[in-house]
């Protein structure tokens, strides 16, 4: 729904996914869109901060897993498929930031 509502704080042209590995060598596209961070800076991350302050709100402190900071999730151009198409190769993938 975000990405409908605020299209230009996603890079709709890329999507996550895993770059190849042991476990599937072609690596796997997710289809979700990639962050767009200088978009999201340019208007104080208010996008994420009503984001935060709902979940906030609904979970208690603590209760977020994981490391800080903004997520760093492998990504590539959409469409992309394992051994058919354009991202079968780890060189193509790059970490959205």
């Amino acid at each position: 729904m975000d990405t409908w509502l605020h299209p230009h704080l996603f890079h709709m042209g890329f999507s996550t996914g895993a770059p190849p590995d042991y476990f599937d060598a072609n690596g796997q596209n997710w289809g979700f869109p990639t962050y767009n961070w200088e978009a999201m800076a340019a208007d104080g991350y208010a996008w994420w901060r009503a984001r935060l302050s709902k979940l906030a709100a609904c979970a208690p402190a603590g209760a977020t897993r994981g490391r800080p900071g903004p997520p760093r999730i492998p990504r590539q151009r959409s469409g992309g498929r394992g051994p058919s198409g354009l991202c079968s190769e780890r060189q193509h993938w790059a970490t959205a930031r």
